[in-house]
C-alpha cells in the first residue's frame, strides 16, 4: 500500500511540475508583454507605467506572444532549418586566440571588436534618421537602449 500511495504522489508531483511550469511561461508572457508596450509608450513620452497598469492581463500576455516569442521562434525555425540544409559549419578563424585566452588584453580586444560594430550600427542609424519621418525617434524602437537622444 505503501508503494501505491508513492506512485500516486509521483503522478501528481509530475503533474504539479506541468502545471508550474505552465504559470510560468504565462508570468514570463505577461511580464514581457507589458515590457514591450511600457518600453513603447515611454519612447513615445507618453505616462507608459500607468496606462500599462490599468491594461488586462489577456492583452499584455497577447503582446507577449505576437511581439517576443512568435518572432523568436520563427528565427529559431529560419536558423534551424538553414543550419540543416547547410550541413556543418566552419571552425570560426576570426578573435579565436583572443577567445581562447584568458589575459586583460585578450578580452580588450574582444571588446573593442564589440564597441566598433556597435558604433558602426548606432551611427548608420544617425544618419539614417534623417530619412525616417519623426527623425531618430522614429529610429528609437530599434535601439533597445537609448544613451542619448539624436536630433529633438
Amino acid at each position: 500500500m505503501v508503494d501505491g500511495a508513492r506512485d500516486g504522489s509521483g503522478v501528481v508531483s509530475v503533474i504539479g511540475q506541468l502545471v508550474g511550469a505552465a504559470a510560468g511561461f504565462v508570468a514570463l508572457l505577461y511580464a514581457a508583454g507589458g515590457g514591450v508596450l511600457a518600453l513603447r509608450l515611454y519612447l513615445a513620452e507618453l505616462p507608459s507605467r500607468t496606462i500599462v497598469a490599468q491594461l488586462p492581463r489577456d492583452l499584455l500576455i497577447s503582446i507577449g506572444l505576437a511581439q517576443i516569442i512568435l518572432p523568436v521562434a520563427g528565427a529559431a525555425a529560419l536558423y534551424l532549418t538553414w543550419r540543416l540544409l547547410g550541413g556543418g559549419a566552419a571552425a570560426p578563424m576570426r578573435l579565436v586566440r583572443q577567445w581562447k585566452q584568458r589575459t586583460p588584453t585578450s578580452w580588450l580586444e574582444l571588446v573593442a571588436a564589440s564597441a566598433l560594430v556597435a558604433l558602426v550600427v548606432t551611427a548608420t542609424l544617425g544618419v539614417a534618421a534623417a530619412n525616417v519621418h519623426g527623425g531618430s525617434n522614429g529610429l528609437a524602437w530599434l535601439l533597445p537602449v537609448r544613451l542619448a537622444r539624436w536630433g529633438g
